[in-house]
């Protein structure tokens, strides 16, 4: 992968959500070289433990607040009531 700050796939990370289940790899772009090992051994823990549930809120960028919840559907119907 070819771009002006050295980038390297991280991964697989298993990630669940309704739509689809997969194990797939990111790229990740940064200058920390040694990021990548460390995203590299948090994939594989989070994969161990059973994968990331995702869940798809609004599609777009923004800057938001830090919202903890036991689980992501529970944060979703936090967020919209």
């Amino acid at each position: 992968m070819k771009t002006m700050i050295p980038t390297k796939l991280v991964g697989p990370i298993k990630i669940i959500s309704d739509g689809i289940t997969s194990d797939i790899k990111a790229p990740l772009a940064t200058f920390e070289s040694p990021l990548w090992y460390s995203v590299n051994r948090g994939a594989r823990v989070t994969r161990k433990a059973g994968g990331i549930k995702a869940v798809m809120v609004q599609e777009c960028m923004t800057r938001s607040i830090l919202l903890e919840a036991d689980d992501a559907g529970y944060a979703v119907m936090v967020v919209n009531d």
